[in-house]
């Protein structure tokens, strides 16, 4: 490794590039994943009395695409956080180099549990909730599948970066603040 700053901007560069790596190698996995979480999504949450429908030509294309893009972040935000602590561990106390190894494998966990959290809450709660409010005031549901999965997604993320909050507080106290 290069002494001095250059080797600083050039270790972070390719921090960046394998990242971004990673990133574009996930939504490749994703375009072929997507498929079969999209019909586990649908045989195992939808309740019977919704029907879904595409509202327009690209609706379809962007129930793929959007999976994708979860599969994609879910796979390269612990990478991420990964290559951020190495990036500052040179920097680190020893003392603090324990906490921060720690960290990238917690935060997947943690985000991990959110997110299923946040699946199981919308599968046993909310959409049955949803459902019921509109057939006992006379609508029937039919259901955009866009807006659908994208319900089903921004739910799942926001439950997995809630759960972050528990790591974001214990390193607030470790660093003294």
């Amino acid at each position: 490794m290069e002494p001095g700053v250059v080797g600083h901007i050039s270790e972070l560069r390719n921090r960046i590039i394998s990242v971004f790596a990673v990133f574009f190698l996930s939504l490749i996995f994703g375009g072929i994943a997507s498929k079969k979480f999209i019909e586990f999504f649908l045989s195992s949450n939808l309740p019977e009395n919704v029907s879904l429908v595409a509202l327009n030509p690209y609706e379809n294309i962007m129930v793929f695409l959007n999976v994708m893009f979860f599969i994609a972040l879910a796979i390269t935000i612990p990478f991420a956080l990964y290559n951020i602590i190495m990036f500052i561990k040179p920097g680190l106390k020893k003392s603090e180099v324990r906490y921060a190894v720690g960290i990238p494998l917690t935060a997947l966990v943690l985000f991990l549990v959110g997110a299923l959290f946040g699946y199981y809450l919308n599968k046993e709660v909310i959409i049955p909730s949803l459902t019921k409010l509109t057939i006992d005031v006379g609508i029937i549901n039919i259901w955009s599948i866009n807006y659908y999965f994208k319900f089903i997604i921004y739910l799942s993320i926001i439950f997995g970066i809630m759960f972050q909050l528990p790591l974001i507080m214990y390193s607030l106290v470790k660093m003294g603040i």
